[in-house]
C-alpha cells in the first residue's frame, strides 16, 4: 500500500525549487527568444510563480498546438514555458512519491530507466521464454478518463492545493467530455505513465506473469507457450476495457522470441538488438538531409557532426556497427 504524501505545495513553491525547475526547463532551450525574456527576470518570474503557487492563481493549460511526424503524425501540445517550469517544480518533489507507486519493468519518464534499459530487460526475457505477445493501447493519450486519473492521484497525494493545481491541468485539455491527456507535457506524460500503473499490477499480482514490461503505453508479455501468452492476452483486454475505458489496437502481435521481439524502434533478442527496418529508414534519411544542408553552407562541419552524433546516439545500443559505417560511407566521415 502506498503511503499518500502531503504538505509538497510549499515544498514545490520554495525558491531554490522553483530556480532547478527553470535550470531543466532550459536546457537545451536557451536560445529561444522566450526563455531568454525569461530568464533575463528570473528572480521576478521565480517570486511571482512561487506567490502564484501557495494562493492557487497559477494559470495552466495555454497550449501551443503542432504537428510532428515521428514516424507516425502526433499533434503536440506545447505548454508556454513558464507553465513547464511548473511542471519541472511539481516533479522535482513529486517523481519520488509517482516511483513508490510503479513497478520495476515499468520504463518510461523514470530516472535510470528508459529505452536501452527496457531493451537489456527485454533481452533477459528472450533468453527464458519462448514466445511474447506485444500490446499497445489504441489512440492512448487522447482515451484517458479525468475521472479515473483524478482518482489514481488521490491514492498517491493528500495534500489540497496540489491536487486541485493537477486538476485543473487535466481539466484543460479534452479529446471528448472527460477525456485526453495532451501528448508534449511532463505532467501529462507521469499520468499517463501512473494510469497504466493499474494494468501493471493486474499483470503482475493477479495474472502472475513473469515475462513482462511496459514502455507507456506498449508492452510486451513473454510466455512458455502460444496458448498462455494469448489467454493472458484476452484478459487484459477486457480488464483495460472494464477498470481504464480503454482498448488494444489490433491486431496484437504474436511471435516466437527466437525471431526478434519488435520494441521502441528495435527488433530484440536475447543476445543483441538490431534497429528495425523503419528506424533505420529515419536515420538513413535523417544523414541525407544534414549532408545537404552542410554542401548547401546552411550548417557548419561542428554542427554537422554533434547532429549526426545525436541521429546515432539513439541507436548506440544496437548492433549495427557495419550499416551505420555504409550509411556515411561515401562521405568519407567517421562518426
Amino acid at each position: 500500500m502506498v503511503i499518500r504524501a502531503g504538505n509538497l505545495m510549499p515544498q514545490i513553491a520554495e525558491a531554490e525549487n522553483l530556480y532547478l525547475a527553470v535550470v531543466k526547463a532550459a536546457r537545451g532551450k536557451r536560445h529561444q527568444e522566450i526563455v531568454q525574456r525569461f530568464l533575463a527576470g528570473v528572480h521576478d518570474e521565480v517570486r511571482r510563480l512561487g506567490s502564484e503557487l501557495l494562493n492557487g492563481t497559477v494559470r495552466v493549460g495555454e497550449y501551443r498546438r503542432f504537428v510532428i511526424h515521428d514516424p507516425k503524425r502526433r499533434i503536440i501540445h506545447a505548454a508556454p514555458f513558464c507553465e513547464r517550469v511548473l511542471h519541472h517544480a511539481i516533479f522535482n518533489v513529486c517523481e519520488p512519491v509517482f516511483e513508490r507507486a510503479l513497478i520495476s519493468d515499468t520504463f518510461a519518464c523514470r530516472l535510470g530507466k528508459g529505452k536501452h534499459a527496457a531493451w537489456r530487460r527485454a533481452q533477459d526475457f528472450c533468453a527464458r521464454f519462448a514466445v511474447y505477445a506485444k500490446l499497445d493501447v489504441r489512440r492512448y493519450f487522447d482515451s484517458i478518463d479525468h475521472e479515473l486519473i483524478e482518482q489514481r492521484l488521490e491514492r498517491l497525494l493528500k495534500d489540497k492545493a496540489l491536487l486541485d493545481l493537477l486538476r485543473r491541468m487535466v481539466a484543460s485539455y479534452q479529446t471528448a467530455p472527460g477525456r485526453g491527456l495532451p501528448i508534449g507535457t511532463l505532467v501529462s506524460q507521469h499520468c499517463a505513465n501512473l494510469y497504466l500503473g493499474v494494468l501493471d499490477r493486474f499483470v503482475k499480482e493477479e495474472l502472475r506473469v513473469k515475462g513482462y514490461l511496459r514502455y507507456m503505453d506498449d508492452s510486451v508479455l513473454w510466455a512458455k507457450d502460444p496458448v498462455t501468452v494469448r489467454r493472458w492476452s484476452d484478459e487484459i483486454a477486457g480488464m483495460l476495457g472494464e477498470r481504464l475505458h480503454l482498448s488494444l489496437k489490433p491486431p496484437i502481435r504474436y511471435g516466437r522470441t527466437a525471431d526478434g521481439v519488435p520494441l521502441l524502434g528495435g527488433r530484440v533478442f536475447a543476445g543483441t538488438v538490431l534497429p528495425d527496418r523503419r528506424t533505420r529508414r529515419r536515420v538513413k534519411a535523417r544523414v541525407r538531409e544534414l549532408e545537404m544542408a552542410f554542401s548547401e553552407g546552411r550548417i557548419s562541419e561542428s554542427e554537422l557532426e554533434r547532429r549526426i552524433g545525436s541521429v546515432f546516439a539513439a541507436i548506440a545500443a544496437t548492433k549495427c556497427l557495419r550499416w551505420r559505417r555504409r550509411v556515411v560511407g561515401a562521405t568519407n566521415r567517421v562518426w
